[in-house]
């Protein structure tokens, strides 16, 4: 499937489902998708791919969330836009709890925006 440019990975290869966002920013870029497990990111430049753990703000409105994760891929759609997977490492219950309640408001709000458009 070609999303956004670019070859998307079979959805049955996926650990956990994921749940497609918009306008919601965090510190490494733009959050396209996030699942229980990690997000794929639109950045600004490359991030390399590696084990190092990387702090990340996750911000809507009044909720942000302090996570851990690393960078597992990196690739470049054909119209010159970076992307980025990150998956999250040790997350707490309460920290999972906070990113599904941020998902369901990301989700809600994407959804407000398709029916008045």
């Amino acid at each position: 499937m070609l999303h956004n440019g670019e070859l998307e990975t079979p959805e049955c290869q996926r650990k956990f489902g994921r749940l497609r966002i918009q306008s919601v920013r965090c510190s490494a870029g733009d959050i396209e998708d996030i699942s229980k497990s990690g997000m794929r990111v639109r950045t600004k430049r490359r991030l390399k791919p590696n084990d190092k753990p990387l702090r990340i703000r996750i911000n809507l409105g009044d909720s942000k969330v302090k996570i851990w994760g690393h960078v597992t891929w990196a690739r470049q759609n054909i119209r010159g836009q970076w992307y980025a997977g990150i998956a999250f490492i040790g997350l707490t219950e309460e920290q999972g709890a906070e990113l599904t309640r941020l998902a369901r408001t990301a989700a809600s709000n994407t959804q407000m925006v398709s029916k008045i458009a």
